[in-house]
């Protein structure tokens, strides 16, 4: 009975990585956003959203900022993204990162086309990192997070 246990709570854990919001997918990081097969190679800040045993190959602290303008400033679309990790030596190393998108103000209407007003959304998510190598090619790591999405009339 408990081996049954083990493996429906294993096989449980495993879609739960997949079930985080999907409209803060990561998507931040030149690197990630150039070789769109990112986590096999994560060994920077950018493990943090994408494999978090790549941390624990990070040899130094690193830092990473973004504020974009979406689509031109006439949109109202921006982006934003701050990260930092801290190699800790032999304990592994640690990350924190935060995004958030503002969709800016969106026009309401209902099927016949008429006006409601306007509605703005806001997308934030924050994540705490660890990655430890454990032997020499075997690192593991695990993220937990939270994400939020503001809407407003």
């Amino acid at each position: 009975m408990s081996r049954i246990v083990l493996i429906i709570s294993i096989i449980t854990m495993l879609y739960s990585v997949q079930s985080y919001s999907s409209t803060l997918k990561p998507k931040d990081g030149v690197r990630p956003m150039g070789m769109s097969a990112f986590s096999a190679v994560a060994d920077d800040i950018n493990a943090i959203l994408w494999n978090p045993a790549g941390l624990a190959l990070m040899l130094n602290q690193e830092a990473t900022a973004i504020y974009a303008p979406l689509y031109g400033f006439d949109s109202g679309m921006k982006q934003s993204h701050l990260a930092y990790a801290y190699p800790t030596g032999k304990w592994g190393t640690i990350g924190l990162d935060y995004s958030s998108i503002n969709y800016g103000d969106m026009d309401w209407r209902d099927q016949s086309g008429k006006d409601l007003g306007s509605f703005n959304r806001k997308d934030y998510s924050i994540y705490a990192s660890y990655g430890i190598n454990l032997v020499n090619s075997f690192s593991i790591g695990t993220s937990i997070g939270i994400t939020s999405v503001k809407m407003s009339m």
